[in-house]
């Protein structure tokens, strides 16, 4: 048995895990289950079997579960905490993610959608949803010209350039990376990329 055969565990809605530093991790959701409760899709989709972790450093929260869809979402309404920022669920996809009553559960300040160049993702109805209704900052690692997508100010958008020749577009890829930086000494925490200015980046953490 090798090392890394070893360190590895199947993850279960029991994980919870605290690392040196005080980060901390809680899976709230995994394989159609949320808290021990029912399953709560029946469908074959396999984005239903998606991992939802809330991981926590010093008052900081950050919400995370790859393609989440509506219904797990809606069974972790009531159960989820409030989360500083979102990671958003399936690319911000408007046809399965990110329902309104979750989200006002999680409450973000901050959401992140990490798109491709297809798909619509990340939706505008999800992108709209988030900064009018909930009130959060909505940033996104690629830009999207697909009419279904959201628009925002470059300064928002990580990789803001396009290839019309669908090849060069495939070959560069989906460049984006935004980092997110906590200071738990002052209590903020940044939202770090390309060309945007630390007074449109910055946020108080939501003890």
């Amino acid at each position: 048995m090798t090392a890394s055969s070893a360190d590895r565990r199947t993850i279960a809605l029991t994980y919870q895990e605290t690392f040196s530093g005080g980060v901390n991790i809680d899976c709230v959701a995994v394989n159609r289950r949320v808290d021990g409760g029912p399953n709560t899709s029946s469908s074959s989709d396999d984005n239903d079997n998606s991992i939802a972790l809330q991981i926590g450093f010093r008052g900081f929260d950050y919400f995370t579960a790859g393609d989440l869809t509506f219904s797990t979402e809606d069974a972790l309404v009531g159960v989820a905490r409030n989360c500083d920022v979102y990671h958003a669920n399936h690319h911000g996809s408007r046809a399965t993610s990110s329902g309104i009553d979750f989200l006002r559960t999680i409450d973000p300040e901050v959401t992140v959608a990490s798109n491709g160049r297809r798909h619509g993702h990340p939706s505008a109805d999800v992108a709209n949803r988030l900064i009018t209704d909930i009130g959060s900052r909505f940033y996104q690692t690629n830009v999207n010209p697909d009419d279904r997508a959201h628009h925002p100010d470059p300064k928002f958008v990580v990789d803001d350039t396009f290839n019309s020749d669908s090849d060069d577009e495939n070959d560069e890829g989906a460049t984006g990376n935004i980092t997110i930086v906590i200071d738990p000494v002052t209590s903020r925490y940044y939202v770090i990329m390309s060309g945007l200015p630390l007074t449109e980046a910055t946020f108080p953490i939501e003890f």
